[in-house]
């Protein structure tokens, strides 16, 4: 009898074979878009660079004329009579002498004039006086100044006068008083409104000087939605 093989049965326990992973995912297209269909809107924080990088810089600012300057061009101020005026102008100052001690302009009245001079403006700002008028260049105070002449308003309406003296002034416009700044007293501005018609107008301003070496006397006008100037022989 042979001998058969002997079978011995045997267990094995095997792991399962993991699966292969998936192969990735193909990139993803854009969209398609219609040939009409605008494209997505930009972000507000994108579009508000975009702008800014195409800003256009601020232009220049324009400058204006300069005003004229009531000094000569060498900056100087004029210390004597010829700040007063000259030969040629609208309006004649007569020049007289006061005794010491004057108070007022009102003593101008019936004065022997000493000098004269012609002027378009009355403008002589707050300053120092060193010499007097020819013939008189020494007397630096204790004068006075009557100035008459006339006038034309271009557009009847109100108007706003504006006298700065050192020391007493007063102005007439057709014979009646407009701005009374009489008295000694250092540089002083006073303002009057006054309606006037259209055509010539008669001008008189009173000034005096009193003790002491520095004076003023300017006068200035203002119209209607007009910026205030010099008053000069047309308003």
């Amino acid at each position: 009898m042979s001998a058969q093989p002997l079978t011995i049965p045997v267990s094995i326990d095997e792991a399962p074979i993991p699966a292969p992973p998936p192969p990735p995912p193909p990139p993803a297209s854009p969209p398609e878009t219609e040939p009409n269909e605008k494209p997505p809107a930009e972000s507000a924080s994108r579009l508000i660079a975009k702008k800014s990088d195409d800003a256009v810089p601020p232009k220049a600012p324009v400058s204006r004329p300069r005003p004229a300057p009531e000094e000569p061009a060498d900056g100087r101020v004029r210390e004597d009579a010829s700040a007063f005026g000259g030969r040629k102008g609208a309006f004649r100052g007569s020049v007289c002498l006061l005794e010491q001690g004057a108070t007022s302009v009102m003593l101008l009245e019936g004065c022997k004039p000493v000098a004269k001079f012609m002027t378009d403006a009355i403008n002589v700002s707050p300053r120092r006086f060193k010499r007097g008028f020819p013939g008189v260049e020494r007397r630096v105070e204790w004068f006075g100044i009557d100035y008459r002449g006339r006038f034309k308003v271009k557009k009847a309406g109100y108007y706003n006068f504006r006298l700065v003296s050192d020391d007493g002034a007063v102005l007439f416009i057709d014979g009646k008083s407009v701005i009374d700044n009489d008295g000694k007293h250092s540089p002083r501005s006073v303002t009057m409104a006054m309606p006037l018609s259209a055509g010539e107008h008669d001008f008189r301003l009173l000034y005096f000087q009193g003790p002491g070496h520095t004076l003023a006397l300017q006068l200035f006008v203002k119209g209607y939605k007009t910026p205030e100037r010099l008053f000069g022989p047309e308003i």
